[in-house]
C-alpha cells in the first residue's frame, strides 16, 4: 500500500543542509518535511509516532544521534530512523544499526536520488512491524482465549496424533496435557466414553455433537456433552485437524433425571388433589388440561371441558361474577413470573346448582415476545366456607343491631322509653324480613297487648288493626306452649290444632299468614311475648336468628320493667327523700364535673364535722391527701354512658389532722340525649377494715417466714447430723495416722491438715445444729459481734463462692445487750444473703460489716454492700412485706420485713441508707443492759 504523503523528519544543526534535503523531499516525492536542529525540540514536538522516518546527525552539539537513538530505543517509539555523518567511521554505523537504525548515510558520499527509496523502505518496514506486532498480539490472545476458556478442548491432526490439551481439558479429565500430547486420538481418548466414540477422516464435513459418559481415571463416571469440528485453513479451507468442545453436564442429567420423577410425582399429585388443577389458554379462550377431580366437585367428566369453547365455561358462571371473571382474564395478560392472582366466583354444577370456587393461577407459559399465553391454576371449591362466612355475617349484622338497640334501650331517658323500644321493634322487622311486630305483656295469664304512651300502639308499617279486640282473645294453646319458655314458630295457621280457636282469630286479624312468638322472660318467668309475622306462605327463617330474637326480646323485657320500675321509684321519692338525708349512715353526695358539690346529706355532713352550707359549693376532692387527687380526678371523669358506675378508694385528711381511707361508689348520671348532668357518689368509712387487712397481712407473712424457718433448721439439723458421723471417723484415722508417722515423713503436713479442716468442718457443723435449734423467747446478755462471727461462719463459705469479698470491722470493747442470740444470727443471716442476691455478675462486690457503741448502752451494726443500690424513692417501703418475681429485687420481698420485726422483738431499730452506688443497713439496739464489754 503507497501513501499519498509521507511525514518525514530531519534533526541536523546544519540548517543549510536541513533546508536543501528537504527541499529535495517535498519536490521529488510528496513529503512534508519538518526541520529541527536542536535535541530538546525533538522531544518537545508533538506526536514522534506520527512520523514515517527521521534524518538524524551523528553531531548535534551537546549529544550525538548514536545517543539519540538510544534513548528513541528506551522509550519504545517505532520510528525508522537513517543515520547521517561526515566522518564516515564505521564503528558510528555499526552502533546505530546496533540500536535500530534504518541506513547509515555518509554526508557528502550519497546521492539525492537515493532519499525516496529509503522513504519507502522505511514505510514498508514499519508496516510489516504493525502487522507483526498485530499478528503476535492476535497470538498471545487466542493461546490465552484457548487456556482459559472453560470448556474442554482436544484437537488432534490428521494422522490422529493429540496436538493440544487445554488446562479446562486437564480439570475435567483429571489427565495433564504431557499425558496425552502426541498419542493417538483413538487410543488415548475416544475408548474412554461409554459407549467409545466411533470417528473417522469421513465425518470431516459433518459437525458432531454426541452426550455420553466418560470413565474418569478413578473409577468415577460423568456425564460430557461433546462436539467435534473438523479445522481447516482460512485461505484455502485446506483440513488440517479436529478439535472437540466438551464440558460436564453431570448436573444436567441429573436434573433431568429428577425432572422425570418430579414429572412422575406432580401427575400423582394432580391425580389425588382434592382440588380441580387446570392449565387456560388466553389465547383461544379454551381450557386445554384439566384433571378427574372435577367431576367429584361439579359433576362434569374432563371431556366435556376440555378443548371445547370458552362459551361452555362462561355459561356455567354466575351472570353477577362474569364481568369480574373478564377482568381477571384481561389483568392475567399482563402477569409477570411469579405473580399470583386470586378470585372467587360462582359456578353452576352438573346438578344446576351455582357453588363457590375459589381459584389462584399464574403465567404457565409464554408467547415469543413474552406474552401470557398460557395459564395453570388451582381452584378450591369453598362453598361450606361462604355458607359459613353468609352465617357469621348475619350473625354479626345481627351483633350490631342488638348493640345499636341496647345502647338505645339502656341510655334512654323515661319520657322517651316508648320511643326507643318502638324503634328498636321496627328495626328488628327490618332485619329478619317481616311485615308485623307487636308486644303482648301476661296479666293474669292473659295475653294483653302492650300499650305505648301518647296514643302510640305497637303497629308496625302503617298496619291497622283493631288492638281492644285482640285483647279479648282468650289463648291458652299459645301460652301452654310459651311457658315452656321456647320459640312458638307457625308456619301457617293450618299447623293450629282444632281446639285453638283465638290463635286462629289473632293470626287472621294481625293479617298473617305465619308468625313467631319469642317468649319474653324475668327471671326464669314468662312475663310476654314478642311476636313477628308475614303475608305470605314461605316463613324466612334462619337458625342465626333464634340467639338474636331471644337477646332482643330480653333488651325489650329489660326496658319496660326499667320503664315501670322508674315509675315506681318516681311515686315514692318524696317519700325516700327524708331517709336519704336525714337517716342515711352512709355518706350521699352529688358533684359536678369540677368536682363542685351541689347535694350532701346530713351522714357526709357529721362525718366531716361541716355544716351543709359551708360544703356546697366547694370541692369534692378538697379533702383528699394531695398526691391522690389527680388518680381520682381521671378515674371519676372516664365515667361515661357507656361505663357510667365506678368503685374506688381514697386517703382523706379529717378537720382532727387524721388520715383516713374511705370507699366511693360513683355513678355518671345523663340526659336523655346522652348528655352529663352531675355524678351521684355514695361513701363509706373504711380505715378499721384496712387497719385490720394490714395487720392480717403481717400476721401471714410472719406466719409463712416461722413455717419456712422452721423447715430450714429441721432440715439443717438433719443435714449436720448425717455429716457429723463420718467426719468423726476422719478425724479419728487422722489422728491415729498422725501418731504412726514420724516427724520428718512427708504425709504428716497432710494429716495434720486434715485434723484442723476435721475440727473446723465439725466447728461448722455444731453452729448449725444450734441454729437448727427451736428458737428460745428468752432474751438474755448478748455480746452482738459473737452473733455476727456465729452467721458469718454459717454464710462465709457461701458468700465467698459468689466471688463476694467480706469486710469485718468488729469493735472490741462494745456492751452486751439483752437480746435473743438465735434472732440476732437470723438477722445477720438475711441481710448477708440478701447482699448476696444483690451482687452483680462479672464485678468483685464488697460486703463490710462494722459495730460501734453510740451512746452510753447502745450498739450500732451496720452491713453495707455495692450490690445493685436501692433507690431512694423505695426506702419508704422497703420494710413493708411486698412479693416481687424472683430477679427483681433482694431476695423475695419479705425478709426485710421479718429484719424489722426481729430488730423490733429486741428493742432495735432498721433503716436504710444509700448513696446510689452503696446500700447500707443500720441496726441500732438500746437498752439498759449495763454490762462489761465482751473483750
Amino acid at each position: 500500500m503507497v501513501k499519498d504523503t509521507y511525514q518525514v523528519l530531519i534533526l541536523d544543526d546544519d540548517i543549510p543542509l536541513s533546508e536543501l534535503l528537504k527541499e529535495f523531499l517535498q519536490t521529488h516525492t510528496r513529503s512534508t518535511v519538518t526541520c529541527l536542529s536542536r535535541e530538546e525540540d525533538f522531544w518537545n514536538c508533538p506526536d514522534l509516532a506520527a512520523f514515517d522516518i527521521l534524518f538524524l546527525d551523528y553531531k548535534l552539539g551537546e549529544t550525538t544521534g548514536l545517543e539519540v537513538l538510544a534513548k528513541i530505543s528506551q522509550k519504545g517509539l517505532n520510528l525508522p530512523t537513517v543515520m547521517m555523518t561526515g566522518e564516515g567511521s564505521e564503528n558510528v554505523a555499526v552502533r546505530a544499526i546496533q540500536l535500530g537504525a534504518l541506513d547509515y548515510l555518509i554526508k557528502g558520499d550519497y546521492s539525492l536520488n537515493t532519499l525516496p527509496s529509503l522513504i519507502q523502505k522505511a514505510v514498508r518496514l514499519r508496516e510489516m512491524q504493525q502487522s507483526m506486532h498485530q499478528y503476535l498480539e492476535q497470538i498471545r490472545f487466542q493461546a490465552t482465549l484457548l487456556n482459559n476458556i472453560r470448556d474442554a478442548l482436544v484437537v488432534w491432526n490428521l494422522e490422529g496424533k493429540i496436538t493440544y490439551w487445554n488446562p479446562a481439558a486437564e480439570q475435567l479429565y483429571a489427565i495433564p496435557a504431557a499425558e496425552r500430547l502426541g498419542k493417538s486420538v483413538q487410543e488415548a481418548y475416544f475408548p474412554c466414553f461409554d459407549p467409545p466414540v466411533e470417528f473417522s477422516t469421513d465425518q470431516a464435513a459433518v459437525n458432531i455433537p454426541l452426550e455420553h459418559r466418560y470413565c474418569l481415571a478413578e473409577g468415577q463416571t460423568i456425564w460430557i456433552s461433546s462436539h467435534i469440528t473438523p479445522l481447516s485453513t482460512e485461505e484455502n479451507g485446506v483440513l488440517f485437524g479436529f478439535m472437540d468442545v466438551a464440558r460436564d453436564i453431570t448436573p444436567r442429567k441429573l436434573e433431568q433425571e429428577e425432572l422425570v420423577k418430579s414429572q412422575r410425582f406432580v401427575q400423582r399429585i394432580i391425580d389425588t388433589s382434592p382440588n380441580i388443577i387446570f392449565i387456560f389458554d388466553l389465547a383461544l379462550l379454551s381450557i386445554r388440561y384439566i384433571n378427574p377431580e372435577v367431576r367429584s366437585i361439579l359433576g362434569y367428566d374432563v371431556d366435556d371441558l376440555i378443548g371445547n369453547s370458552v362459551s361452555l365455561f362462561a355459561d356455567l358462571i354466575f351472570a353477577d361474577d362474569k364481568p369480574l371473571v373478564n377482568a381477571h382474564l384481561n389483568e392475567m395478560r399482563t402477569c409477570q413470573d411469579g405473580q399470583v392472582f386470586e378470585i372467587e366466583y360462582r359456578v353452576r354444577n352438573h346438578a344446576g346448582n351455582f357453588c363457590w370456587l375459589k381459584s389462584r393461577e399464574t403465567v404457565f407459559s409464554r408467547n415469543a415476545d413474552g406474552t401470557p399465553f398460557e395459564m395453570i391454576g388451582v381452584i378450591q371449591d369453598i362453598t361450606a366456607n361462604k355458607e359459613a362466612e353468609d352465617r357469621l355475617r348475619r350473625r354479626l349484622n345481627s351483633e350490631k343491631l342488638l348493640a345499636s338497640a341496647s345502647n338505645q334501650l339502656l341510655n334512654m331517658a323515661r319520657q322517651d322509653a316508648d320511643t326507643g323500644i318502638r324503634d328498636a321493634l321496627m328495626q328488628v322487622a327490618n332485619f329478619i324480613q317481616v311485615d308485623f311486630g307487636m308486644i303482648f305483656l301476661l296479666e293474669q295469664n292473659r295475653l294483653i297487648p302492650y300499650r305505648l304512651e301518647h296514643g302510640l300502639t305497637g303497629r308496625l308499617l302503617d298496619r291497622s288493626m283493631p288492638i281492644l279486640n285482640l285483647a279479648q282473645l282468650n289463648l291458652p294453646w299459645l301460652l301452654e306452649r310459651l311457658h315452656t319458655l321456647e320459640l312458638v314458630i307457625l308456619h301457617s295457621s293450618s299447623e293450629l290444632p282444632q281446639n285453638a280457636i283465638g290463635e286462629r282469630q289473632l293470626i287472621e286479624r294481625m293479617g298473617v299468614s305465619a308468625a313467631i312468638f319469642v317468649p319474653m322472660i324475668y327471671n326464669h318467668n314468662l312475663c310476654g311475648t314478642v311476636v313477628f309475622g308475614i303475608d305470605h306462605s314461605t316463613f324466612p327463617w334462619n337458625e342465626e336468628y333464634v340467639y338474636m330474637l331471644r337477646t332482643f326480646s330480653e333488651m325489650v323485657t329489660n326496658a319496660i320493667l326499667k320503664k315501670q320500675i322508674d315509675q315506681a321509684l318516681r311515686k315514692s321519692e318524696a317519700r325516700y327523700r327524708a331517709i336519704v338525708e336525714e337517716h342515711q349512715t352512709e355518706m350521699i353526695c352529688r358533684f359536678l364535673a369540677d368536682a363542685t358539690l351541689t347535694f350532701v346529706n346530713e351522714a357526709y355532713c357529721q362525718y366531716y364535722e361541716q355544716d351543709r352550707r359551708q360544703l356546697i359549693g366547694s370541692s369534692f376532692l378538697t379533702p383528699i391527701l394531695e398526691g391522690e387527687r389527680d388518680v381520682i380526678r381521671a378515674l371519676v371523669s372516664d365515667l361515661s354512658a357507656n361505663h357510667p358506675i365506678k368503685n374506688f378508694e381514697q386517703r382523706i385528711l379529717n378537720n382532727a389532722g387524721e388520715v383516713r381511707w374511705q370507699e366511693w361508689t360513683s355513678r355518671a348520671i345523663f340526659d336523655q340525649h346522652n348528655d352529663f348532668i352531675e355524678f351521684q357518689a355514695v361513701g363509706r368509712d373504711i380505715t378499721a377494715r384496712k387497719k385490720m387487712e394490714e395487720q392480717l397481712k403481717t400476721a401471714q407473712t410472719h406466719l409463712a417466714q416461722a413455717a419456712r424457718l422452721a423447715s430450714i433448721g429441721e432440715l439443717a439439723s438433719g443435714v449436720a447430723h448425717q455429716i457429723s458421723n463420718p467426719l468423726t471417723t476422719i478425724i479419728g484415722d487422722a489422728q491415729i495416722l498422725l501418731h504412726q508417722l514420724d516427724r520428718r515423713h512427708p504425709g504428716r503436713e497432710s494429716a495434720e491438715a486434715i485434723v484442723q479442716a476435721g475440727w473446723r468442718t465439725q466447728q461448722v457443723i455444731n453452729e448449725l445444729i444450734k441454729f437448727s435449734d427451736a428458737p428460745q423467747n428468752s432474751h438474755a446478755a448478748v455480746s452482738v459481734n459473737d452473733t455476727i462471727e456465729k452467721s458469718l461462719l454459717l454464710a462465709s463459705v457461701h458468700l465467698q463462692a459468689y466471688g463476694i469479698k467480706i469486710v469485718v470491722d468488729t469493735d472490741p470493747s462494745l456492751p452486751t445487750i439483752t437480746a435473743n442470740a438465735h434472732q440476732l444470727t437470723d438477722l445477720w443471716l438475711n441481710l448477708l444473703l440478701l447482699a448476696r442476691s444483690a451482687a452483680q455478675d462479672g464485678k468483685n462486690n464488697t460486703i463490710h460489716i462494722r459495730t460501734q457503741k453510740v451512746e452510753e448502752h447502745g450498739v450500732q451494726v451496720t452491713v453495707t454492700d455495692d450490690g445493685k443500690p436501692i433507690l431512694p424513692a423505695q426506702f419508704d417501703k422497703i420494710f413493708e412485706p411486698q412479693l416481687l418475681p424472683t430477679g427483681e429485687g433482694r431476695g423475695t420481698g419479705m425478709e426485710l420485713s421479718l429484719c424489722r420485726e426481729i430488730a423490733r422483738q429486741n428493742q432495735g431499730e432498721i433503716s436504710i441508707q444509700g448513696n446510689g452506688k452503696e446500700t447500707t443497713f443500720v441496726i441500732v439496739f438500746m437498752n439498759e443492759q449495763t454490762t462489761e464489754s465482751n473483750e
